[in-house]
């Protein structure tokens, strides 16, 4: 697969590519550097999008519980 059927795909999808990235298992940066063709199109991401097309009948996945999930706040290791 090249960048530019990636490209396609995801379009295909409606996604956006902040929205792409985690539903691939990407980081942003790194499916920057797939689209540009500047590292492989792992085996994964093909999968992955396989399933997003036609698993789910081309429709975009819900959100993931975990993006809806608040930061981890820090906590005092001594009790105030």
């Amino acid at each position: 697969m090249t960048g530019e059927e990636l490209r396609e795909r995801i379009k295909r999808l409606g996604l956006s590519y902040t929205a792409a990235a985690p539903r691939l298992g990407l980081s942003l940066s790194g499916l920057h550097h797939n689209l540009r063709d500047e590292t492989p199109i792992g085996r994964q991401t093909e999968i992955i999008l396989h399933y997003l097309e036609h698993d789910l009948g081309g429709r975009a996945p819900p959100e993931s519980a975990v993006s809806r999930q608040e930061p981890a706040r820090s906590r005092s290791l001594v009790d105030p």
